[in-house]
């Protein structure tokens, strides 16, 4: 039990949970990677990242993962893919 993560660790900020604010980087870091992406190219861009939050659809899709080229990874692609429509990802 000693390795495990804790359920609800402490943050800089009192009065957020972990829970609640784990992937905030990863979405604040979205949109200003397309803007110096289209700046730099003058074209449209393709952000993936790994790490998304509520309403990154805006701005990037979600890497859903190392997957294998088997039915079952398939299967697995295709429930991802519809839940982060759900999540406006």
């Amino acid at each position: 039990m000693d390795k495990m993560l804790q359920l609800d660790p402490e943050t800089n900020q009192p009065k957020y949970r972990h829970y609640d604010v784990h992937n905030l980087y990863g979405w604040s870091q979205t949109k200003p990677t397309l803007d110096a992406m289209r700046e730099l190219t003058g074209k449209r861009s393709l952000v993936l990242p790994r790490s998304t939050y509520v309403g990154s659809g805006q701005w990037s899709g979600h890497w859903l993962g190392d997957n294998e080229a088997t039915w079952h990874e398939m299967k697995r692609s295709l429930i991802g893919m519809v839940e982060f429509n759900w999540f406006g990802i």
